[in-house]
C-alpha cells in the first residue's frame, strides 16, 4: 500500500487546485515534495480549470516510475515514465504532460475559432 501525503491546495485566481503526491516503496524529502508541487502548480497556466493533479512516484529496484494524472472540468489526462534517476524521470513526465496540455489547448482553441473555408465555386467566381 502506498504512502499518500496530505493533499496540498493551491489557489490561483480564485480557483482551487489540489495536488496529491503518492509514494510507493520510497521516501523523499520535504524539499523535493515542495519542488514537485511548485513545478506541477505551473500547469494551471495551460488550463485554469484543472481541479486535481495526482503524482504517483514508485521505486522498483533501481528504477523510478512517475505517473501524473490530471483531472479538469473538461477532460482527464495522464502521462507516465521510467528512469534510473528520480529527478530526470519527473522532468521527462512533466514535459510530456505539458506538451499534451498545449496540444489540447490548441485543439480546443482551433475548434472554437474555426472559420469555414471558402467553397471552390466561389473562388472560381472571383477570378
Amino acid at each position: 500500500m502506498g504512502l499518500r501525503s496530505p493533499v496540498r491546495s493551491i489557489i490561483v485566481k480564485g480557483v482551487v487546485m489540489e495536488i496529491r503526491i503518492t509514494l510507493r516503496h520510497l521516501e523523499i524529502s520535504e524539499e523535493i515534495k515542495k519542488l514537485v508541487t511548485r513545478k506541477v502548480g505551473k500547469l494551471q497556466r495551460y488550463d485554469p480549470d484543472i481541479q486535481l493533479i495526482e503524482i504517483i512516484i514508485t521505486q522498483e529496484k533501481f528504477r523510478h516510475k512517475v505517473e501524473i494524472l490530471i483531472k479538469s472540468r473538461h477532460f482527464q489526462m495522464e502521462a507516465a515514465g521510467e528512469h534510473g534517476n528520480l529527478q530526470t524521470c519527473f522532468d521527462d513526465v512533466l514535459a510530456k504532460i505539458e506538451r499534451r496540455l498545449i496540444e489540447h489547448k490548441k485543439r480546443f482553441k482551433d475548434k472554437k475559432h474555426r472559420k469555414t473555408a471558402p467553397s471552390p465555386e466561389s473562388a472560381d467566381d472571383e477570378t
